[in-house]
């Protein structure tokens, strides 16, 4: 079998001369701490990011620095690196290999899916968005690069190089800061958050910024003077811990202040360390070691240890006086317990976020975290589920396997009755298509009709199930209630019954409403001789008052009776009730029965005073003349 041909690179990298001093130290630093193997594929990748127009270096470049910082390995810097060269998969695949391909491949459409603000106002529709994109990456280090290019593309629309910034740092604010969180990538985490609310919110962040009265660098220089303290005490007391620490940043500040409505000078945790170790007991030594050395707040000493939260968090907090009066948040921590903090029900994230718990979305978090930590490469993290998305770009959950007409059902239960077809990604596919996740759903429906009974096989949802069933469970009690009044109405003729006395009827059958006598004959639950025994006894029962013979026409020439009038006309075919045989001069009503004719009722008459407010359409106006 012959050997592949190779893609030849494009001419234009012939022309970047990586011998400039500039580019010389830029691959260098970018490739130094690698093997020599990675280096040498990153020197050549950036030789193509080099190569492209000048923004798009510099953007390239940049995010390869962010990412180096946070320790991505050598294949995502290459990635970073030839996102915006143009190169084409094949090309990327035959000089740098198929998994940095597949991450060039995957970044490019993440990036092709913007959430609009309609959705972003929607709290449960922003978490779906969030999931959607993890689902769409199934690995942590795309998600790294988009979350890196999303900063740099931060950056140069604070400096101006972005029309619609405002749009940009609530898209941030919403979907990628929150994912940054997830992954535990708090470098930036930070600098998103911080970056979309000076965007969002420029008065109040430059307020707060005045208030913290030193710089950041300054603030970061402080906690790391505290560490070094603290570790040095710690190791005198033969005290062995992991010591974390950095100051906070300017919007969680801001958030912290709105959920806990206090003022800035309110706040004691501005700067935070966290000191981790091997077993309870010596959460304790450190803390009376800590206290011995600074003096605390009392007031802001809080033991979730002994007493854990309701989610299961556990940790010592306590607030003491640093050097220079500072002060500094202390938490104090076991392994297990800062493990089951970062990836177990009591993760921050979805603290700081709320909500509910939720299995799935907790494993897949875990599994992001676990892969960005050990380099394994993506699984399937969101096992089961698809998400796809409306015309209004609103993101849908269903099960893996899921058709066009699931999506309908979750819509509305009408959209899903009319459902006749779908468009996806803009292509009409029949209604058995199986839907992948980021895929675009239309639905198509007509101005009427109902499902099909083979929709059950193809819906994976007992949602759409439950609201197919229940539409052909009404169709056919309609189809009964006619088939129950075609057969009383025959029974009425056979038997030369003219009305129904209903509530001698409905209490002999021990049923509540018409309907429900109609619907059980269609269905047989009334047999022939059950009903015609009870319409002769409710027409017995009629036949004890004493009649008065029916008039079948009141018209002129009668003179007997006075003449009715009906709605305003004289000569309609009518005849009086006998269960109340009204008499010239009483207040009447007329009624249309089953048989379409006008029977006379006296107005006091039980039969109508009781008349079903569903039946009461049914009254025509009637007086003597």
């Amino acid at each position: 079998m012959p050997a592949s041909p190779v893609i030849p690179l494009p001419e234009s990298i012939e022309c970047a001369s990586l011998r400039e001093p500039a580019h010389a130290v830029l691959w260098d630093d970018l490739g130094s701490g690698y093997s020599p193997v990675q280096a040498e594929a990153i020197r050549r990748a950036y030789s193509y990011a080099v190569a492209t127009p000048g923004e798009l270096t510099e953007r390239a470049v940049a995010v390869a620095l962010v990412l180096k910082e946070i320790l991505a390995d050598g294949p995502t810097l290459q990635a970073a690196l030839l996102v915006d060269t143009g190169l084409e998969q094949a090309a990327i695949s035959a000089h740098f290999g198929d998994q940095v391909a597949s991450r060039v491949r995957k970044v490019l459409q993440l990036e092709r899916f913007t959430c609009p603000k309609s959705v972003l106002d929607q709290p449960r529709q922003a978490e779906m968005w969030r999931r959607l994109l993890l689902a769409l990456a199934n690995d942590v280090r795309p998600l790294l690069i988009v979350l890196t290019r999303r900063l740099e593309t931060l950056r140069a629309a604070w400096r101006g190089n972005f029309e619609d910034g405002q749009k940009l740092a609530r898209e941030t604010q919403g979907i990628h800061a929150p994912l940054a969180s997830r992954l535990g990538v708090h470098r930036l985490k930070w600098e998103l958050e911080d970056l979309a609310f000076r965007m969002l919110e420029p008065d109040t962040y430059r307020q707060l910024a005045l208030q913290l009265a030193s710089r950041r660098a300054s603030r970061e220089s402080y906690i790391q003077d505290f560490i070094a303290g603290l570790k040095a005490n710690l190791a005198k007391a033969s005290i062995q811990a992991q010591v974390q620490g950095r100051p906070k940043h300017i919007y969680s500040i801001f958030k912290k202040m709105q959920r806990k409505k206090v003022a800035f000078s309110d706040l004691y945790d501005l700067n935070g360390v966290r000191v981790i170790v091997s077993d309870i007991p010596t959460c304790y030594r450190v803390l009376a070691l800590v206290h011995d050395l600074w003096e605390p707040v009392p007031e802001e000493f809080d033991d979730y240890i002994a007493r854990p939260k309701d989610n299961g968090y556990q940790s010592l907090h306590t607030v003491i006086r640093g050097p220079q009066g500072v002060p500094v948040e202390v938490q104090i921590r076991t392994e297990s317990m800062h493990t089951l903090a970062e990836y177990g029900m009591a993760a921050h994230w979805r603290y700081k976020e709320g909500g509910r718990q939720d299995p799935v979305l907790e494993h897949t978090v875990a599994a992001l975290r676990r892969s960005l930590q050990t380099g394994e490469e993506g699984g399937d993290w969101f096992a089961g589920q698809i998400f796809v998305l409306t015309p209004r770009q609103e993101v849908v959950c269903l099960p893996q396997g899921a058709t066009p007409i699931g999506v309908a059902y979750t819509i509305h239960t009408e959209v899903g009755h009319r459902c006749r077809g779908a468009r996806v990604n803009g292509r009409i596919v029949p209604l058995n298509y199986r839907l992948k996740t980021g895929e675009q759903v239309e639905i198509l429906t007509a101005k009427e009709g109902g499902p099909n009974r083979a929709w059950l096989d193809l819906v994976q949802t007992d949602h759409a199930r439950q609201r197919i069933r229940q539409w052909f469970k009404q169709r056919e009690a309609e189809a009964f209630r006619r088939l129950g009044q075609q057969r009383l109405e025959r029974e009425l003729k056979r038997l030369e019954i003219k009305e129904i006395d209903w509530p001698r009827l409905l209490q002999r059958l021990r049923l509540h409403r018409p309907e429900e006598v109609w619907l059980a004959i269609g269905r047989g639950q009334i047999a022939r001789g059950q009903l015609v025994a009870a319409l002769r006894a409710t027409a017995a029962s009629q036949a004890t008052v004493p009649k008065t013979p029916a008039s079948p026409s009141f018209g002129p020439s009668s003179g007997t009776i006075p003449t009715l009038c009906v709605h305003g006309e004289r000569n309609l075919l009518t005849q009086l009730a006998r269960c109340c045989q009204p008499t010239p001069g009483e207040a009447v009503v007329g009624y249309l029965t089953v048989q379409h004719r006008i029977t006379i009722h006296r107005l006091d008459c039980p039969n109508i005073v009781h008349l079903p407010e569903t039946r009461r359409s049914r009254l025509v106006e009637a007086v003597w003349k």
